[in-house]
């Protein structure tokens, strides 16, 4: 799970799968704040997930998916 706070790895994963395909994170830094938050819970809002601005499991499975379909747009 990741949120605001969160940082390495995981969180360049996020950020560079949720840039791909057009939600911006303000960039691939590998710290989860502000910008990143604001887009995960665009990419909820528009899967109609719970906009915690959490990544949990189901917000992961959306991202997932989309960098498998190649993008939202």
């Amino acid at each position: 799970m990741l949120k605001v706070g969160s940082i390495g790895l995981p969180v360049r994963r996020l950020q560079s799968r949720m840039s791909a395909v057009g939600f911006n994170t303000g960039g691939v830094d590998g710290r989860f704040g502000a910008k990143t938050e604001a887009a995960v819970k665009k990419l909820q809002q528009d899967y109609r997930l719970s906009m915690d601005g959490i990544v949990g499991p189901q917000t992961w499975q959306v991202v997932d998916a989309l960098e498998n379909e190649g993008g939202a747009s």
